[in-house]
Parts: C-alpha cells; sequence; structure tokens
C-alpha cells in the first residue's frame, strides 16, 4: 500500500517557531515531526510515501531526500496553491497504483496499528475508513458518530461545547479506495473532512470509523501541544525511538555530546550531538536541547525546549520556555516561564514574559481605510476575529448605537465562511441579534441589509480586491455603508481595552439566525433600474472574478429576458491564480470571452463585488474614470440627475469638467470611500467615486456597489442605442481627451524620511517640461500643470510605498509625467 502524507502548512498558531520551518518539520526531541509518521509507516511494513508539500518543501526534500536511510521510497509533490486535504491528494492520484491508499497528517504524533485499521477497512469494504481517537473534549476537533458496527453516521467540525455527542474524534489519518479521490475536482481547493466525507456519509456511501484502542495520538496544534509532546516522547508515552544512548534512567545523550562532572541533570532529558554543558549548570524537569548547544557555567534550564546552535552564557536561566535555533542568551540573563523565542534571538537581560504569537498578533491588529485585513492563519485567525468582533459589540453597546443586532456576511475565500459563523457566535453570546449570510454575499449586500433590517451595524469576513492569502473584515454602520473614523476609532478602543485586560471573546450562549441577505437586495436593485429595458443593450458578459457576486447579475437579468453570460463564477478561493481585482492585468479571460461570444460589452466585479471594470465588444479595457464620468452623464442627461458629486483627489477630471458643463457643485476629498460616504450622508449626493471603481449612487446606499453600477452602465447603453465606444466617443468630444496611469515605488525604509521631506519642501515652477499652475497638498503632493494635466505623488504613512499618478490628454504626455514624478522620489 502507498501513503501520501499532508505536511504543506506552515501553522500559524505554532509561530515564530514556524516562521522558518514547516509545523511537520519541528523537532520532537531532535527529530522532525513527520519523521515519527514515516518510522511509523516502516514498522508496519509501508514503504512508499508521497510527502504533499507547499511550505519551504525543500527543508523536507533536503533532510529525507530519497528517503533510503529510513528504508523508504519518498517522492514529493509541490502545491503551487493550498489546495486542501482532499486536494492535495487529487493532484497525486495518477502517482497511485493499488485498490486502497493511506492518507496521514503531518501534524499528528502517533503510534496507532496502522495494520489494523487496513484490515479493519478491508474486512467492511469500505470507501473510506477514518481512524478516531479518544478525547475527552471533543470540541476542539472534528468529532465523529458511529452506529454499533462502525459506520459514520455523521461529522461535526468544532462542535460548540455542550452540544458533543460522542467522544470520538477524526484523527487524521485515513484509508481511501482510490476510485474515491475521481470525486475531488481537480485543481480546486477541497477537504475531506468538510466536504468529501459529508458527502459521501449523506449518499449512504461505506464510511467507517475505527478507533484506536489504547494508542498514543497528539495533534500538534498549538504551542502548549508541542511542549507536551516533548514530554510524552521522553516519558515514553508513545511509541517511538529516541535517539542517542540512555545514559541513565530518563536522560539521553548523542554523540560526541559532553557534561561537566560538576553539572546536575535531573528529570527526563535529551541532549542532542556535540552539545556541551559547563560547569554547575543545572538542567531540571523535562528539557529538550538540540544539537551543538554551549550551555554555560551555572546556567540554569528548566522545563524547556532548546532548539540547536543555541549558546545560553554562564549564569543564565531559562524556565519553561522555547529557544527557536541560534539563540544567545547573554550572561545574567533570566527567561521566565511562557517565553516563545524565534530564531537567531538576542537576550541580553531579564525577560519576565515575551510574548506569544497570539499575543502579538492580537496587539497588531489596527484598522486602515476600509476594515481590519491581514494574512490569513497569520494575521486573521479565529482569534482574532473572535477579538475584533467582541469589541465592535462592545461598542454597540457602550455606545447604545441604534439599531438592533448585527448583520454577518461574507465573501468566497478560504475559511471565510468559518469565521463568519465564529463571528456571528460572538454576537450571539453577547446578546445581540445574529444575522448570518446564508451564502457568501457582495460586501453592499450586507450594507443594505443593515439599513432594511434595522441592523445596529454589519460584519463582513473579506479581503475584498487583496491576493487570495489575505482576509479580513469590513465594519459596516447602520446607515448602510462603510464605518466612520470615529466609529472605527471606538472600535479600536474598545479593543484595546479588551487586549489589556486579557480579556477574551464571548462564545456560548444565543443563537444564530441564518437569514437570506440576497432576497431583499436584489429585489431593491430591480426597483432601482426597470430591468426590463435593459435587453437593449445586447450580450453582456459579466466576470465574476469568483468573487462574493457570482450569479447576482444573472439573478437580476435573466428573468428580464436580458442576454447574459457570465464566466468565472464557481468557488475558487484561490481566484483562479489571479488577483480578484477588476484592473487590465486580471481580465484576459473576459477580454476572450467577450469577442467569442459576439457580446456588446463585458463587465467585471471584484471579489466582494463593490469596484466595477468593463470591456468594450472587442475586448478593449474601460478604465474606472472612463466609467465614472459615463455614469455621471448618464445619470445628468437620461435621468435627470440633481446634486452635486464628490470625487477622491486621484480621480480623473473628467469629472470636473461635467459639473462644471452641467452647473453641479464638485467635492474633492482624500482617497478612501469612508470620505465619500460621510459627503453623502451630510450633502446632497448624485454620484460619489474613486480611481479603483468604487461608485455611490443617490437614492441606493452611502457606499460603492459594483452591481447596481453595472446595471446602471447598461441602462446608459440600452436608452441610448449607442455602443459602449460611441459613448466614449461622445465624451470625449465633451471633455476632450484624458488618458490617466499610476505606477508604484518601492523604495527602502531608510529613503522614506528624505521622500516625505523632498516633498513637502518641493517649490518648483516646472516639471517634465511643463508649467506648474498649483502645488496642493491633500493626501499627497499634486501638482497641477497649466495645460490641465496633473501628477500626484502619495507616500504612504504605514510602509515603504510612493504611489505615482497622472493624467494628461495623451498617454505619452501622462507617462513622461509618472516617469518625472518617479525620478523626483528616487533622487530624493
Amino acid at each position: 500500500m502507498q501513503a501520501v502524507i499532508l505536511a504543506g502548512e506552515r501553522g500559524a498558531p505554532l509561530y515564530p517557531l514556524t516562521a522558518r520551518t514547516p509545523r511537520a518539520m519541528l523537532p520532537i526531541v531532535a527529530k522532525p515531526l513527520v519523521q515519527y509518521s514515516l518510522e511509523l509507516l516502516k514498522r508496519h511494513s509501508i514503504s512508499d510515501a508521497i510527502l504533499c508539500l507547499q511550505v519551504l518543501p525543500e527543508v523536507f526534500e533536503s533532510r529525507f531526500e530519497e528517503g533510503k536511510e529510513l528504508g523508504l521510497t519518498l517522492r514529493y509533490h509541490r502545491e503551487q496553491v493550498p489546495l486542501g486535504t482532499a486536494g492535495a491528494v487529487r493532484a497525486v492520484s495518477d502517482r497511485l497504483v493499488g485498490k486502497n491508499i493511506l492518507v496521514l497528517n503531518g501534524h499528528v504524533l502517533t503510534d496507532a496499528n496502522l495494520s489494523a485499521l487496513i484490515a479493519f477497512h478491508e474486512e467492511k469494504e469500505a470507501a473510506v475508513t477514518i481512524l478516531l481517537a479518544t478525547v475527552s473534549d471533543a470540541s476542539r476537533y472534528g468529532a465523529v458518530v458511529r452506529d454499533a458496527e462502525g459506520r459514520v453516521l455523521a461529522f461535526a467540525e468544532k462542535p460548540p461545547v455542550g452540544e458533543v455527542a460522542t467522544d470520538t474524534i477524526n484523527a487524521g489519518i485515513y484509508v481511501i479506495r482510490r476510485d474515491i479521490l475521481r470525486r475531488i475536482p481537480a485543481g480546486t481547493e477541497f477537504s475531506f473532512e468538510r466536504q468529501l466525507f459529508p458527502q459521501l456519509v449523506a449518499e449512504g456511501a461505506p464510511v467507517y470509523g475505527c478507533v484506536a484502542q489504547d494508542r498514543y495520538w497528539r495533534s500538534i496544534t498549538t504551542l502548549t501541544d508541542y511542549q507536551r509532546a516533548q514530554s510524552d516522547v521522553l516519558e515514553q508515552r508513545v511509541e517511538a525511538r529516541i535517539e542517542g544512548v540512555e545514559v541513565r534512567e530518563g536522560v539521553w545523550v548523542g554523540e560526541g555530546a559532553t557534561i561537566h562532572p560538576t553539572a546536575e541533570i535531573r528529570g527526563r532529558v535529551f541532549l542532542n550531538h556535540h552539545t556541551d554543558v559547563g560547569r554547575g549548570a543545572q538542567i531540571r524537569g523535562t528539557v529538550v536541547i538540540g544539537s551543538r548547544c554551549q550551555i554555560g557555567e551555572g546556567a540554569l534550564i528548566e522545563d524547556s525546549v532548546i532548539w540547536r546552535g543555541c549558546v545560553l552564557e554562564e549564569q543564565t536561566e531559562v524556565r519553561g520556555s522555547i529557544l527557536g535555533n541560534h539563540c544567545t542568551v547573554r550572561a545574567g540573563a533570566r527567561i521566565r516561564p511562557g517565553a516563545v523565542v524565534g530564531a537567531d534571538a538576542v537576550i541580553a537581560s531579564v525577560v519576565a514574559h515575551l510574548p506569544s504569537q497570539s499575543e502579538v498578533q492580537r496587539a497588531g491588529i489596527r484598522f486602515g481605510t476600509d476594515g481590519w485585513r491581514g494574512i490569513l492563519g497569520d494575521d486573521v485567525t479565529f482569534e482574532n476575529v473572535r477579538l475584533v468582533t467582541q469589541a465592535l459589540c462592545d461598542w454597540v453597546k457602550s455606545d447604545a448605537v441604534p439599531g438592533e443586532g448585527v448583520i454577518i456576511g461574507y465573501d468566497t475565500r478560504s475559511q471565510s465562511d468559518l469565521l463568519a459563523r465564529a463571528a456571528a457566535e460572538v454576537v450571539a453570546a453577547n446578546g445581540l441579534r445574529a444575522r448570518l449570510s446564508r451564502s457568501a454575499c457582495p460586501s453592499p449586500t450586507v450594507s443594505f441589509a443593515c439599513r432594511f433590517f434595522g441592523a445596529a451595524a454589519g460584519l463582513v469576513v473579506t479581503a475584498s480586491h487583496n491576493p487570495a492569502s489575505f482576509s479580513g473584515l469590513k465594519v459596516k454602520a447602520n446607515y448602510g455603508g462603510p464605518a466612520s473614523p470615529e466609529m472605527t476609532t471606538r472600535i479600536e478602543e474598545k479593543l484595546r481595552e479588551l487586549l489589556m485586560s486579557g480579556g477574551t471573546a464571548r462564545t456560548e450562549g444565543g443563537a444564530v439566525e441564518v437569514t437570506d441577505l440576497a432576497a431583499p437586495y436584489l429585489a431593491h436593485c430591480a426597483r432601482f433600474v426597470p430591468l426590463e429595458r435593459l435587453s437593449a443593450a445586447g450580450l453582456v458578459v459579466v466576470d465574476a472574478l469568483h468573487g462574493a457576486a457570482a450569479g447576482y447579475l444573472t439573478q437580476l437579468l435573466a428573468p428580464a429576458g436580458v442576454a447574459i453570460q457570465e464566466i468565472r463564477t464557481e468557488r475558487n478561493p484561490f481566484f483562479g491564480g489571479v488577483i480578484p481585482d477588476p484592473t487590465p492585468e486580471n481580465l484576459e479571460a473576459l477580454f476572450t470571452a467577450v469577442p467569442a461570444a459576439q457580446a456588446t460589452l463585458g463587465l467585471a466585479l471584484d471579489g466582494d463585488g463593490d469596484r466595477l471594470g468593463a470591456c468594450d465588444a472587442s475586448g478593449a479595457y474601460v478604465d474606472a474614470h472612463k466609467l465614472f464620468a459615463l455614469l455621471l452623464r448618464h445619470l445628468i442627461r437620461t435621468r435627470d440627475g440633481k446634486g452635486s458629486v464628490v470625487r477622491t483627489v486621484s480621480t480623473t477630471r473628467m469629472i470636473d469638467k461635467l459639473c462644471a458643463a452641467h452647473n453641479l457643485s464638485l467635492i474633492e476629498t482624500p482617497i478612501g470611500f469612508k470620505f465619500l460616504c460621510q459627503k453623502m450622508l451630510t450633502e446632497d449626493i448624485l454620484l460619489a467615486g474613486e480611481e479603483s471603481g468604487g461608485f455611490g449612487i443617490a437614492g441606493h446606499l452611502p457606499e460603492r456597489d459594483a452591481v447596481l453600477s453595472a446595471l446602471l452602465v447598461l441602462e446608459a447603453v440600452a436608452l441610448s442605442g449607442k455602443s459602449l465606444p460611441e459613448l466614449l466617443s461622445e465624451l470625449t468630444e465633451e471633455v476632450g481627451p484624458h488618458e490617466y496611469l499610476r505606477i508604484n515605488l518601492r523604495p527602502t525604509p531608510a529613503q522614506m524620511h528624505r521622500i516625505h521631506t523632498a516633498l513637502q519642501g518641493f517649490r518648483e515652477t516646472h516639471l517634465a517640461g511643463a508649467e506648474i499652475a498649483a502645488i496642493r497638498r491633500r493626501d499627497g503632493t499634486r501638482l497641477d500643470f497649466t495645460d490641465g494635466s496633473w501628477l500626484l505623488l502619495r507616500p504612504s504613512g504605514t510602509e515603504p510605498l510612493v504611489r505615482v499618478y497622472a493624467e494628461a490628454a495623451t498617454r505619452t504626455r501622462a507617462r513622461e509625467l509618472t516617469e518625472a514624478g518617479a525620478s523626483f522620489i528616487v533622487s530624493s
């Protein structure tokens, strides 16, 4: 039988240990965690294994090579994008032979009887047999309910405490009939535990569970699990071979290690090869010390794990801690219990407690221009989502925010639905009404639901247009738009109070209401734009970019007789390898599909459905600035729109000319839709827009909305009887030609201060051969030229990044301006 070991993930909760080492390669008593699984396979006469890897695959390959040292044949599969547990095995299915395969999770430490598991599987003629472990609290794991014969009846992934009907859990080892792998869609994130196994059980397929009776099992999920695993190996609770020589009961010493005669060693201790313990050193409790470490005179080590190459100078103390590779503890320094130190650290004084990664993540939660975003699994974790939600609940209750409860929605990213459920449970536990979207939905749907249901606030688990590795939370206010800066400041204050007090989120009590948020939103859109007249626009191709707005335009337009073809609608948490942002580099599929279908135009919506992109019948891209101007022109001429127009500082001056021509007042704001939103709430605004394709429409919401904007673009085409290029030509005749460019520069952090200073001191009268009419410093430094062109230099306040924007009558001139701006930045 062949085995597949899933060893691809980093294991964020074990950070900083996993910063440079994948979870499955963490040393457990001087051997990589996954090596225990490999040795277990060998003991059960399984000698052919494939390791599915993603994070730092070279670490595995260089350590084990072809497996000869272990008496195995090892092969490797490098995942380009995470595919989930089932998707990873599906990816190597063409390299597997035989009727059945064995699948192991590389983060599990066990001495399970694999032979008995395989025999049970064959006896039952099962499609799948799951190894089960018995635990006292199944709420941390995937609980499995069986009948008397061992047939699986139900799964409950991490069920709430008190709702667990069993003490048996999925132990992460499976025997699977190979033909079952064909049920898994290729190249798509897919889970054994959450998708394939529940589907098979629902269909009545023979899925069995086999309890690992009297065998050791531990999932290495947290730092506590990691420390306990060291003790379990040294205390021989798990059947495993310990390297080195047992010089006395409970003390193992590797080759070339030396211990000074005056050193005291008590407890269960492992010293790896070529480690030196100096005069009078004391080692107590359960201690593992890696290879080539230097333990100085009089040093004290107690209940700690010390990786290879560490130096503890004289009279140092390390208690109840973990030190990564090549750390140095200076003479006299003390590290107290609870510290976890990453590789190459130097500790030069008393350390009462070094923060765990969880604490670092908690303290690092910061709201940006549109909510909180970060790397999924590193920054955006279940704990952090719960904490932010708790802070929002505290704000709602303490500030007596008007409205009832909180609306919770989510996008199509990995784990978004689960994170949204976790947030909803916190809302319910706080005694607030929690309405959770029945399915993935665009952010504007949650904003609309806040007003429709009269909620106090909304939360959307999304990272909008960011790459697939990101996730985050958008906060929506009771008025149906992004939370104001004052609101997010109050939420941050509540979060800070929570963190400083050491508090946690409430998670028990209350009921979550799963609600259809789409229906009322779609009904509103259908009332806003008479859909039956849009059929005159001809066939439209919509690119959902695998995002949360998939299907929304089809649900609106198809029943009204509008010809629509939608692409990239299926859920793909990795967005098909592109970024879910409707910019030209991500829309090649749309540019190809539109002329192929002989459509009149194409529309694209970003990952959470609030940004719009477009192309004409030939597949030529139409940028957000031209869409903004077309929408304004349509609202004025066809819908007799009145009011002011608001745009951000980086947006096209076509809007200025249209406003001047039609006697509309124009308002300019800093970048960020929250500033546009505030104007929509306080003034009579006809249209609000920004450079990224987010537009807010009068009479709808103080919120950017790609779905409604798309309907208005179609209405403009349908009612005019003209094509998109013809409408653009008319626009150019009215306001003149405008070409827009933006580039990003990444100077070194040391240069950023000089750049800020140089921009503040800029007083030139000419640049790039043109006369400067005005210099404005609102959200960056903008140069307005006498010929009507402009250049904006906008350094970030949080990272080494400078954005350079330019607009001119020709693309050549716009390029000259951006190049001149870039040259100034580089030379600063």
